[in-house]
């Protein structure tokens, strides 16, 4: 019996998450292979510096090249622990028959350009989109040179350049970028501007930079020109000074605080902003207790990013932007509706917070919950401020132990979340949903 290929190709289509039953259908004739080729190749991982499964890939696309048009999804994985130097150039070369690639992960590598890597990928993959940096180690030279700080010579920087690909990136993710922290400031800000070089910044609609605030802050003088159609931006602030240590060193408290501010009023430019999230991470304060010996050292968070936060919410963006001297490219004319009311973020619809704290620290910020809720709920002639705002999450990250020693005797995870739930209360009260979950950790050093 003849099976219509319309037909055949709808069945293998529903087959797309089993692997051992497309492999069988692989195998039955030309038209069914190509057709399960789309799934089974269409998300590919290679882990380095094993090469058995990678040897295996490149004699497969060696015999038939056009497997490489399947792959949707490339991940380029090593252990961050091993400090595996990224390939070069050649390695992605090697890939460029993968036109239909959008997606494209490189994970634990060490790494002594990010830029480069950014723009070896957008040259061999002309329809990517999706471009993400995880767990990489940003590696400078050895030479052992003092650290020094990055002073971005322009705020802001106007992006005026066009991308040459019909597909330009939409989504750039850099997360947990390690490394000394002169290193990783300037390869962020490298990335930023040879991205900016290529036009590929200004179609961006998803930025996330988590991880720590020195790869944050150096993106503050593009946000504003990014600005127009970003619509998903995650962020890491801190303002915590721990004397002799890599973290945030040489920077007083105002100074910290001050870039926080600066990067708040750099989100003005993002009026398109449909989610927000924020990391503030409470370590350093961890390893300011160790350092004074103290009994039982916990980390905790200071209020003022959920303060400056508030008001954020609460200002009017065209005003915001005025005050911050900042202006966007190509703006319209103020509409009389843009008004000391206006929203900054009409579009926001979900807030998410990640802190490294444990949940007593949240409980000192009362005054800052209260302001952000005022914010978040404020109202103009009658009318809310964030019409669809409906989701609060909070991700709390508590240190259990360190170095194998408990910081706490007794840990029951549902009676810690049932306590950190109480703090939110007042927000589910007024119709938002509130999403809070508490996550133990083991400190490392």
């Amino acid at each position: 019996m003849r099976i219509n290929q319309d037909v055949a190709d709808h069945i293998i289509d529903c087959l797309e998450d089993d692997l051992q039953t497309l492999s069988a259908c692989a195998l039955v004739c030309k038209h069914w292979r190509r057709r399960a080729r789309r799934h089974l190749f269409a998300e590919v991982t290679l882990a380095f510096p094993s090469e058995s499964r990678r040897k295996l890939f490149d004699d497969l696309i060696g015999h038939d090249p056009d497997i490489c048009r399947h792959v949707k999804a490339l991940c380029l994985s090593a252990k961050r622990w091993q400090a595996i130097p990224w390939p070069g150039d050649g390695l992605l070369q090697k890939y460029a028959n993968m036109s239909m690639l959008r997606y494209f992960t490189i994970s634990g590598f060490s790494c002594t350009s990010l830029a480069q890597v950014a723009k070896t990928a957008i040259c061999s993959f002309p329809v990517l989109e999706i471009l993400i940096f995880d767990q990489v180690t940003a590696r400078g030279d050895t030479s052992g040179a003092p650290q020094t700080g990055w002073q971005p010579t322009e705020y802001p920087i106007d992006i005026h350049r066009t991308a040459a690909r019909a597909r330009p990136l939409k989504v750039l993710v850099l997360n947990d970028l390690s490394g000394r922290r002169d290193v990783r400031e300037h390869q962020s800000f490298a990335l930023a501007q040879v991205l900016e070089e290529m036009g590929e910044l200004s179609t961006l609609t998803k930025l996330s930079l988590l991880g720590d605030s020195a790869s944050t802050h150096v993106w503050i003088p593009f946000l504003p020109a990014i600005g127009p159609t970003l619509e998903h931006c995650a962020v890491t602030v801190n303002d915590v000074v721990v004397s002799g240590d890599d973290v945030n060193i040489g920077f007083s408290k105002q100074q910290l605080r001050d870039r926080i501010t600066n990067l708040y009023n750099a989100l003005l430019g993002c009026p398109s902003l449909r989610s927000l999230r924020i990391k503030y991470d409470g370590f350093p304060t961890f390893i300011r207790e160790v350092v004074h010996n103290r009994v039982s050292p916990s980390p905790i968070i200071a209020p003022f990013f959920l303060d400056a936060l508030a008001s954020l919410l609460s200002s009017s963006r065209t005003a915001g932007l005025a005050a911050a001297g900042t202006t966007l490219p190509d703006s319209p004319a103020a509409s009389p509706s843009q008004t000391v009311g206006e929203s900054p973020f009409p579009h926001l619809e979900t807030l998410r917070l990640d802190l490294v704290c444990n949940v007593e620290s949240l409980s000192q910020c009362g005054g800052a919950w209260a302001g952000l809720l005022r914010a978040l709920t404020s109202t103009v002639a009658g009318q809310s401020r964030y019409p669809r705002f409906a989701r609060l999450s909070v991700a709390l990250e508590e240190m259990t132990t360190y170095a194998g020693t408990r910081l706490m005797v007794q840990y029951d995870a549902s009676v810690r979340l049932a306590k950190a739930r109480e703090m939110f209360s007042r927000f589910e009260e007024h119709g938002i949903e509130v999403d809070v979950s508490v996550r133990k950790v083991d400190a490392k050093m």
